[in-house]
């Protein structure tokens, strides 16, 4: 025999594997006798051995005898564990680097594996299969083979699997039958990776050797499931990001160890401090968690800072390549890549245009967009469970909630770059088309008091980009999406929604299609957070009024701008108005909606009462219990303030307080919060007005609510008997009520500050308070006992510094 066969034949029969084996080598084993060695763990007879070995029985029987001797063996028996245990050790790579995070996924695994005959480890590209798969089998009590499936096609499958289970039984033609005499009685654990592209091939091949050898377990790493009977599916997602950008948040999450372990490697003196804590997150939100895009990054600490590489992942979205791996490992891109091209084109045209909208779609919402002018996709279902099954999207399932469907950020990045910029305006007003329906459709639930539907933030955003996008390519679809938007959110707002509604009408100064009616609502909406929008929306609507509904809806918009100028006259007539119109429209809604108004514009605290109760009414009789309860607390909060009908009071904010607990919104519990704070403070209940204050207070901040701030912030100021804290709580509402342009606001907070320094003694700001009081109301608070000479001119530096200046001396 040449040295080349020889050589050939160590190395097909796993030989040179033996001789580097630690306990192998340590016993001085030879080369022919490793060979004998690798021949007895594959069950060969001594005659078999002799013959593939080309050397005599005596032979053999010397070389076994001299095995025994060496590595200490009782039995031929014990020799064949030897040989199985150096060939386990051999045929399963050891990682180099420490395993990270995964300690709940090792253990489920584990027991999993353990369980069924076949599991399969599914998820996207980097996201660290292979790795868990290495870490499961180390924990194996018996044999460990591996194949890598990624370079081969699928008719080399059933090969590769024979090599690497060593089933050389030639005699028998097929794979199970191999498996049954090979493998009968041995605990293998076959770790088959990277199954993704040649999927129908490795199922086949899992099959057969199942079916031959029922001990036999398997664990397959892919992007998609082999689709078999007796798989059991563990998803493997990416790594744990920080749930704050803190140095304790960042150290404690798997991905922010990770970052730091693979760091450290590159920089020895690497830590997570609070100087690159906030970068560090950053990086690991940037790449989805993912510990192949987290390797890759620390990799890039030879060249650079962490916070160029946090700026750079940032402006640029992607990371620079490192070498060492497998080609499809280099970088997340080409990991993406791999995956892309096992798309159909159906698959492939539904990624890209589920890159091109914002995150955690509904399945209506996937189903129903359907861009003009381009090809439609064949099956949208289909291809969407093909996309999942393919770990390219993510299918969030949470009991009792719609699923929602997402990408990772790294999978969107590469998708939306394959779709043409006038493709992805189709898809986008599509999608904005859609959201309008499905938000049309939710607000008339909420009327009915269903607040169920959309109410999620990631909803918001949705809604948001959908209003950017329609507002400046497809006015007429904006506008209708905005009345939505602020018909469905009007009593349920967040802070994201209501800046991102004020950003896109300032940003495009208000687009010439909008009409009378979007404006009305859209001057509501954001009276939340300014009254001056308020009134330009207000102003618009009356200029853009065509017919009597416009006109109607601009005389309601334009109501509730005067009322909060403390303008009643002009918002009493121009609600009038608008209630007779929507009365003879037959349209009960928007008539309770200026009763509404009315309640706030009426000075008179009867009238006022009455008008909300009206507006309660009203909105019971059409079936809106949410709103009727947003008037009832309108009634309570006005009937407090003014001491009138207490006890009726009383009774109407438990009621109030009862519905907004069962039924109702955090923003809905605030407001309750508000009139029970004012209820105890007419009963002289202090520390609970101050309690309930600064609850109600917090949610209005979180909310964006800068009107109820204001008041829940003046209420704590008044009981407040530290001076030093009703100053800040008044300076606070002062700042609270400029930033929304609340004239009255500002008034009161003032008034606030001028009382709290009169009692501390502190004349100079009470008449400082005073002036800035009298320039911007006719009723300033009353200056006894500061209206001397020698303060005149604090006065009036206050009237002409107004309410900065005040703000400036606290």
């Amino acid at each position: 025999m040449s040295s080349v066969e020889s050589t050939d034949l160590f190395w097909h029969h796993g030989v040179m594997d033996l001789l580097h084996d630690p306990r192998v080598a340590a016993a001085g084993v030879s080369g022919r006798e490793a060979e004998v060695l690798a021949a007895v763990g594959r069950r060969l007879t001594n005659r078999e051995i002799a013959a593939e070995l080309f050397i005599s029985v005596r032979t053999v029987e010397s070389h076994v005898a001299a095995l025994l001797r060496k590595l200490a063996a009782p039995s031929r028996s014990a020799l064949l564990e030897i040989a199985i245990d150096a060939a386990s050790r051999a045929a399963f790579p050891r990682p180099t680097t420490s395993f990270v995070g995964r300690v709940d996924e090792l253990q489920t695994v584990s027991l999993r594996v353990a369980e069924h005959s076949l599991v399969t480890l599914l998820g996207p590209g980097g996201c660290g299969k292979t790795r868990l798969a290495q870490e499961v089998a180390a924990r194996w009590p018996g044999e460990v083979r591996m194949v890598d499936l990624a370079t081969l096609g699928p008719a080399n499958v059933e090969s590769a699997l024979m090599d690497a289970l060593d089933l050389g039984t030639d005699s028998v033609p097929n794979l199970a039958g191999r498996a049954q005499i090979t493998l009968a009685g041995r605990s293998i654990l076959l770790v088959m990776d990277n199954c993704e592209h040649v999927v129908d091939a490795a199922a086949s091949g899992a099959t057969k050797l199942l079916e031959g050898a029922p001990e036999l377990h398997v664990l397959a790493g892919s992007r998609r499931p082999l689709d078999l009977p007796a798989e059991s599916i563990f998803r493997v997602a990416p790594l744990a990001l920080p749930i704050g950008h803190d140095t304790d948040s960042v150290r404690a999450s798997p991905a922010g160890q990770l970052f730091m372990e693979r760091a450290g490697s590159i920089r020895a003196s690497f830590v997570i401090d609070e100087f690159n804590a906030g970068s560090v997150a950053t990086i690991c939100e940037r790449v989805d968690g993912l510990p192949l895009a987290i390797e890759l990054a620390a990799a890039s600490l030879r060249s650079m800072s962490v916070d160029e590489l946090a700026s750079a992942l940032h402006h640029r979205g992607s990371l620079p390549g490192r070498g060492g791996r497998s080609l499809r490992h280099r970088t997340m891109h080409a990991a993406i890549e791999w995956s892309w091209s096992l798309l159909s084109d159906d698959e492939a045209a539904l990624l890209s245009r589920l890159a091109t909208l914002p995150g955690a779609l509904f399945l209506e919402e996937v189903v129903r967009v359907e861009p003009l002018g381009l090809p439609p996709v064949t099956d949208v279902l289909s291809s969407l469970v093909r996309l999942v099954d393919q770990s390219m999207v993510i299918a969030h399932i949470a009991p009792g909630n719609p699923t929602r469907y997402d990408l990772l950020e790294t999978i969107r990045a590469f998708a939306v770059a394959r779709i043409a910029d006038d493709d992805a305006a189709e898809v986008r007003q599509a999608f904005a088309r859609v959201e309008r329906d499905v938000l049309a459709a939710a607000a008339s639930k909420s009327r009915t008091g269903d607040l169920r539907v959309y109410r999620d933030e990631q909803d918001r955003r949705k809604v948001l980009a959908a209003l950017s996008w329609s507002a400046k390519e497809s006015p007429t679809v904006g506008q209708d999406l905005l009345v939505s938007i602020a018909s469905h959110y009007e009593l349920d707002p967040s802070r994201t929604l209501l800046e991102g509604v004020r950003d896109v009408v300032e940003s495009h100064a208000i687009p010439d299609g909008w009409q009378a009616k979007a404006l009305a609502w859209a001057g509501l909406f954001l009276n939340y957070l300014s009254l001056d929008l308020l009134q330009k929306c207000a102003q618009l609507a009356v200029e853009r009024a065509v017919g009597e509904e416009d006109a109607a809806f601009a005389d309601w918009a334009s109501g509730f701008a005067h009322a909060y100028r403390d303008e009643t006259e002009a918002a009493l007539t121009a609600l009038a108005k608008a209630s007779a119109y929507f009365s003879t429209a037959g349209n009960e809604w928007m008539v309770a909606h200026c009763s509404m108004a009315r309640g706030l514009a009426e000075t008179d605290p009867t009238e006022a009462v009455a008008a909300f109760e009206q507006s309660m009414l009203t909105f019971l009789k059409v079936g809106a219990p949410w709103h009727a309860n947003s008037a009832r607390m309108a009634l309570v909060r006005r009937a407090l303030e003014a001491e009138i009908n207490v006890g009726g009071a009383t009774r109407w904010l438990q009621a109030s307080l009862a519905y907004a607990q069962h039924h109702g919104t955090r923003h809905d519990r605030a407001h309750a919060k508000l009139a029970e704070a004012q209820l105890s403070a007419l009963h002289g209940r202090t520390d609970d007005t101050l309690s309930l204050g600064a609850q109600s207070a917090q949610t209005f901040r979180q909310i964006g609510d800068l009107r109820c701030l204001g008041r829940a912030l003046m209420l704590m100021a008044a009981l407040e008997s530290t001076p030093t804290n009703a100053l800040r709580l008044s300076g606070e509402a002062l700042e609270v009520a400029l930033l929304q342009g609340d004239r009255r606001g500002q008034a009161t907070a003032i008034g606030g500050v001028a009382e709290t320094a009169t009692a501390a003694g502190d004349l100079v700001l009470a008449a400082r308070a005073i002036g800035a009081a009298a320039s911007i109301t006719s009723k300033p608070p009353p200056a006894e006992g500061v209206i001397k000479e020698e303060y005149a001119s604090f006065m009036l530096e206050g009237r002409a510094g107004g309410p900065m200046l005040v703000l400036s001396h606290l």
